[in-house]
């Protein structure tokens, strides 16, 4: 069994990792969030690299704020209204068209 430290320049504390993996193609991302900020660490079958999490995935969308939605459902309501009006404008013309007025 492999014992190794991670995140070893901290001085807040420190991370080790101890075992071995079970099949020979894993790979783990381990990231660890703190006031100082963000690390993560990239295991594979070749060791344990040092690297920004942003280099293997995408960050998670930013939560929008109430005013935002807000915005959004006002502007949806009038899309919808606008769009019922002109279908009922269209109809209107249709029917016309169509009895011959």
């Amino acid at each position: 069994m492999i014992r190794q430290l991670i995140f070893s320049g901290e001085t807040d504390g420190q991370i080790w990792l101890a075992g071995s993996p079970l099949k020979a193609d894993s790979n783990i991302l381990v990231t660890v969030t703190s006031a100082t900020g963000e690390q993560s660490a990239y295991i594979s079958k070749n060791g344990v690299t040092e690297i920004k999490a942003a280099q293997l995935v995408d960050a998670a969308p930013e939560v929008q704020g109430q005013d935002t939605k807000q915005k959004f459902v006002g502007f949806k309501k009038a899309l919808t209204f606008s769009g019922y009006a002109i279908a009922m404008v269209l109809l209107i013309f249709s029917g016309l068209s169509f009895t011959g007025n």
